[in-house]
């Protein structure tokens, strides 16, 4: 199982959300710019894991589309 078949599941949704909330918290125990900047980046994994959105898969799909990133079989040999 590739990770994003496994993110894309319940469990996967429920560790985004998990580990949002884990860096939230921890960003909520700093009270420097740190803290604030690791609040605002956990929020990105929990939303995105409630609201069922996966934005790693739209980003490996769009890198893929515009031929960044390619199966190792048509990758080009040295």
């Amino acid at each position: 199982m590739s990770i994003l078949t496994f993110l894309k599941t319940g469990p996967g949704r429920a560790l985004r959300v998990a580990l949002g909330s884990v860096l939230v918290t921890v960003g909520m125990q700093d009270e420097t710019l740190f803290g604030t900047l690791l609040e605002m980046v956990g929020l990105v994994p929990m939303v995105s894991g409630l609201a069922n959105i996966c934005l790693i898969e739209d980003l490996v799909l769009a890198l893929r589309a515009l031929g960044h990133l390619r199966p190792p079989a048509l990758r080009p040999k040295p």
